[in-house]
């Protein structure tokens, strides 16, 4: 099992790639006051990848 890790600046596509990347729906808010949050997920072509 093999972990992959997404970390980058604010409004950079992160949410949007893990979604893509493991047919998931994540949601993601972008106010003040919103908290840090964690998604994990497999890649949807490869389930032995979790990110």
């Amino acid at each position: 099992m093999t972990d992959v890790l997404l970390v980058g600046a604010p409004n950079s596509g992160k949410s949007a790639l893990f979604n893509r990347l493991t047919g998931l729906k994540h949601k993601v808010a972008n106010y003040p006051g919103i908290i840090i949050d964690v998604g994990k997920g497999c890649l949807s072509s490869n389930r032995q990848v979790t990110l």
